[in-house]
């Protein structure tokens, strides 16, 4: 009998409390103290049965709290309990600490954070004050309480060294990393890198901090070292990030080359593609930055504001300028930068311009603008535009818009009047002619084919309005004509010369009472006189 007897204990002692037929164990004051000892040694499932044999109100809170420390499932109803039948209970912040701690390794911060709110901080442990001062913290900073956890990570760190110091200062790096405040945040990840178990992590972010900071040498110099030690799912971040650092930094081989350890089938957001294109518009890869930018799912921030432009010039490097207008035209229908808005306008213009002979762009580009940016650059694109449409005159008024030219503005204005000089003249405007073709003279070396034809047209339109023709009998006479008027040139000797074919002619140059007869190519084919300026000192 006593052997079974023994075997019960045994039994209940080893399990829950269970009531076998009508036998009750014995309990007592040597039960409780046997019990407690037990759970002083972290023996919480035999101390915790031996606490319910017990069975007063001391034992049951302490069977409770074995239970909380052993995670039982359903031990938060037994924890209610307690309160509400023992309100006063000496246990309950130790309940309250347990309970909070199996909620913080559950991910319940906020349920936690409650739970450790309801604690005195002299209530906890010595031992443990680091520990609950800790979690309290990152339950806040997983609640968004940035502020409260900030202050007490800083407490933690000021704490002599310890299992926390390197995760506070990491919490603390973290918080500062979160608000973009990357150069204080830096010396927290710094410090905290100096214990192993947080080495990579921080280092990662001090690297990222660096970045933020445009400190891109710092990151080529060691995010290679870095790339190796990380763990693999970090890899194409840091990858991406380099590639930035290098591409920035004028090195786009090297930023090629991470980009594609990045992997380019992990690009799924926006700001990868615009990463993606730029890369390529960089190294002149024009079509695979038209893919990558076109993949962006909206272009209506600032970021997509380069993208339209970069689009726009990469497809005028791959010749298709009907695209390139309608990217130009939506790059210059944001202000993020107004001198990219600016600039997109003015090339918009210019291919509605180019391709529909559309200068109301150019129009608008001027109003919004004045021509004070690039005024210059717009009239003279429209003057050439003309000359190649032989709009002469629309040509002429373009340049006259411009205070200076330069060499080629110059040389174009000289083309441009002398042109439009030939097509008054050959509709009988000679008169209006006489401007054009004293700009040509002007802007004309003087010894040019322009110049001396210029001079020529000048001095034959002056003679045709102060002198009378005689004795003109035929388009092939070879009788030079008499004159009712002298002729006086000045320094200029005056040649007559009279058309004997559409190619030929014979020409007596006057000077003095000597005259000289020779042959040479008539520059007016098709008139019949014609009064020629040359050279005295030929």
């Amino acid at each position: 009998m006593k052997t079974l007897a023994a075997a019960l204990v045994l039994m209940l002692a080893a399990g829950p409390f269970q009531a076998w037929g009508n036998v009750v164990p014995e309990a007592g004051p040597d039960r409780f103290k046997e019990a407690l000892a037990l759970y002083e040694k972290g023996m919480y499932s035999r101390a915790r049965n031996l606490f319910d044999l017990v069975g007063d109100e001391k034992s049951e809170a302490y069977s409770v709290l074995c239970a909380i420390r052993m995670n039982e499932p359903g031990y938060t109803t037994r924890l209610s309990r307690i309160e509400d039948i023992q309100p006063y209970c000496g246990l309950l912040p130790e309940m309250y600490l347990r309970h909070a701690l199996n909620l913080f390794d559950a991910g319940e911060y906020a349920d936690a954070l409650g739970y450790f709110r309801r604690l005195k901080e002299k209530q906890v442990p010595k031992a443990e004050r680091t520990e609950y001062l800790y979690k309290s913290a990152y339950s806040m900073l997983e609640t968004g309480q940035m502020d409260s956890a900030m202050d007490l990570f800083r407490r933690i760190s000021d704490m002599p060294v310890g299992d926390y110091s390197a995760p506070a200062r990491y919490g603390a790096g973290y918080i500062l990393y979160d608000r973009e405040r990357f150069s204080e945040a830096l010396p927290w990840f710094e410090q905290a890198a100096q214990d192993p178990r947080f080495e990579e992590a921080a280092m990662y972010y001090v690297m990222e901090c660096h970045f933020m900071l445009k400190d891109y040498g710092y990151v080529t110099a060691h995010g290679a070292e870095l790339y190796e030690k990380i763990p693999q799912e970090r890899r194409p971040h840091l990858a991406r990030m380099i590639s930035e650092a290098f591409l920035i930094s004028g090195d786009a081989e090297s930023a090629r080359e991470y980009y594609d350890r990045a992997g380019e089938g992990a690009l799924k957001e926006r700001s990868d593609y615009f990463y993606a294109g730029t890369l390529m518009y960089t190294m002149g890869d024009y079509r695979s930055a038209i893919e990558n930018y076109g993949r962006m799912t909206e272009r209506t921030d600032s970021i997509g504001q380069i993208a339209d432009y970069n689009m726009g010039y990469s497809y005028i490097q791959t010749r298709n300028k009907v695209a390139a207008l309608d990217a130009f035209k939506a790059a210059s229908e944001h202000d993020h930068d107004p001198r990219l808005t600016e600039d997109a306008f003015f090339n918009y213009a210019k291919l509605a311009f180019d391709l529909n002979d559309d200068n109301s762009v150019f129009n608008s580009y001027l109003e919004r603008y004045s021509d004070k940016v690039k005024g210059d650059a717009i009239y003279s694109y429209m003057a050439l535009s003309a000359l190649y449409d032989k709009d002469y005159a629309g040509a002429i008024a373009a340049y006259d818009n411009i205070d200076e030219l330069d060499v080629d503005m110059k040389a174009n204005y000289m083309k441009a009047n002398y042109l439009r000089a030939e097509q008054l003249i050959a509709g009988g405007s000679w008169r209006n002619a006489v401007p054009c073709l004293r700009a040509a003279a002007y802007y004309s070396d003087r010894l040019s084919f322009f110049n001396q034809l210029s001079r020529y047209w000048l001095s034959h339109i002056s003679t045709t309005d102060s002198i009378s023709w005689q004795g003109i009998s035929s388009p092939n006479s070879t009788t030079p004509p008499r004159l009712t008027a002298s002729l006086k040139a000045g320094s200029y000797l005056t040649t007559w010369h009279i058309a004997t074919s559409r190619r030929r002619t014979t020409i007596w140059l006057r000077g003095g009472s000597r005259s000289i007869s020779r042959a040479g190519t008539c520059p007016t084919a098709g008139m019949r006189w014609c009064v020629l300026p040359t050279a005295a000192s030929r």
